[in-house]
């Protein structure tokens, strides 16, 4: 008979005497009782117990408890005793290896007991990854927002051949930076029956994000007290001039940038000062305001002038500026800066001619212009122990007046001549000085500036005095 009716006649026997013939070769792997997976690998083993001439191996699987064979390999080497065997599809519980010693002679074979085949086990697929998120920092709700990402697993999706799928994560808090702000890498685990597959993804909390001003600076306008308004200045300083911020992502920081005042008249001034509000995460944003010191304050009167008489004494001058020097006994004071004293006498009188009364107004000023005006009679008592009355307006005419360009001074009497012409500032500062001995003198006055002037027109018949406004 031909080989292939041989070896089957011969599979046939040993299936009879199969105890007797397999005790020249012994399988080790598998024995029976093992559970296979589809598509897995096995290692079939075996060893020899009788050696023969032996011309190769056959190897052999029943899916049904032995009541039929395939064959697995047929010609493996004979030294080899060991062979990887890949499991093949269809679920059974009789599945069965059998080793065959293909000898010269007699041959020889051992055969496991049962063992099991079961389908691959199907885990859940990712047939969409968790896809990072970053969320800007509010401490009110990105917690919300984490959770949120979080329930729908970072956006992945799975499916599944072993029933439900669940979802779980291993998120335990963000990392600690600046604020609220944080990051965590996430593993999303979809479970179903048959195990688990896992996808990643990064949730980052930021913060970009400027505190927002809720009021702005607003400016603040003191009255000079003299020492620097150093009480208001630290209180505006102190409330951000009044200014509020907020942040979602944390509290809210303050600077300025404050160094001192402008100088300003006396001791006012003004600075312009920058307030800026940060968060813990270095974003900022800033309001403006001023703060003025200013000074509308007029000097303080301590001690009135007083009034004063002079006796002629035909030479009155050093008495006349020792009382007007003094502001007529007059005292100020003032807060925030030096004063400064003028007075309206403008003539210097050094006659008895110019006996007579006058009222002397005292003004006193700050550095910043306020003013403050006190009066006093001054009287300077004639030869005869009285006051003069000064000569009459109508023995002198001045004109134009206001004037442009050319004063004119006329005397009325006849028999009158000016002696002396003195020409005066509002401040009692000698500008001109004329010993025209005439009836008329023009003075040009077009290069003086706009304001109030006096002329002193000393005569024979005596001393005139007029205010003249040039404009």
């Amino acid at each position: 008979m031909n080989h292939l009716s041989f070896k089957i006649v011969v599979i046939a026997l040993l299936q009879t005497f199969s105890t007797i013939l397999s005790a020249h070769v012994k399988l080790d792997n598998p024995l029976g009782g093992e559970t296979y997976t589809t598509g897995t690998m096995v290692n079939i083993q075996w060893h020899v117990t009788i050696a023969h001439n032996t011309l190769n191996w056959i190897l052999y699987y029943s899916p049904d408890g032995g009541g039929n064979w395939e064959t697995i390999e047929s010609n493996i080497p004979p030294g080899q005793l060991s062979y990887m065997w890949q499991v093949p599809t269809g679920v059974t519980t009789q599945g069965r290896i059998r080793v065959f010693q293909n000898n010269s002679s007699t041959d020889y074979q051992d055969e496991s007991m049962n063992f099991t085949i079961q389908a691959p086990v199907i885990l859940p697929s990712i047939n969409l990854p968790a896809h990072d998120t970053t969320i800007e920092s509010d401490i009110l709700h990105q917690n919300d927002a984490i959770l949120n990402w979080l329930n729908h697993h970072g956006g992945a999706s799975a499916t599944n051949f072993c029933g439900n799928i669940s979802w779980s994560n291993n998120f335990d808090g963000l990392s600690i930076e600046c604020g609220a702000t944080g990051s965590s890498l996430v593993t999303f685990t979809a479970t179903d029956q048959c195990g688990s597959t896992t996808t990643n993804a990064t949730v980052t909390v930021v913060d970009t994000a400027n505190p927002v001003i809720d009021a702005q600076a607003t400016d603040m306008i003191v009255e000079c007290d003299g020492n620097g308004n150093s009480s208001q200045l630290n209180t505006w300083l102190q409330s951000r001039g009044g200014a509020h911020a907020h942040d979602a992502g944390g509290n809210v920081t303050w600077l300025h940038n404050f160094t001192n005042l402008s100088n300003g008249c006396g001791a006012s001034g003004n600075t312009s000062v920058i307030f800026t509000a940060s968060d813990a995460c270095g974003n900022s944003t800033s309001t403006t305001a001023t703060f003025t010191i200013n000074d509308s304050t007029a000097p303080g009167i301590i001690a009135v002038a007083h009034d004063t008489t002079i006796d002629c004494t035909g030479s009155n001058t050093a008495a006349i500026h020792r009382w007007l020097n003094n502001h007529g006994g007059a005292i100020a004071n003032d807060l925030c800066g030096n004063i400064h004293w003028t007075h309206n006498f403008p003539v210097i009188a050094d006659t008895c001619a110019a006996a007579g009364n006058r009222v002397i107004t005292f003004t006193v000023s700050d550095e910043c212009g306020n003013t403050l005006a006190i009066n006093a009679n001054f009287t300077i008592l004639g030869p005869s122990g009285t006051s003069t009355i000064l000569p009459a307006d109508a023995d002198i005419n001045v004109y134009p007046n206001p004037v442009h360009d050319v004063l004119n001074i006329d005397l009325d009497k006849s028999e009158s001549q000016i002696v002396k012409l003195v020409f005066y500032d509002g401040f009692g500062k000698v500008l001109l000085i004329n010993h025209n001995h005439a009836k008329q003198i023009s003075i040009p006055v077009s290069k003086y500036s706009a304001g109030v002037y006096f002329i002193e027109v000393r005569t024979d018949a005596g001393t005139y005095m007029r205010k003249v406004v040039i404009e």
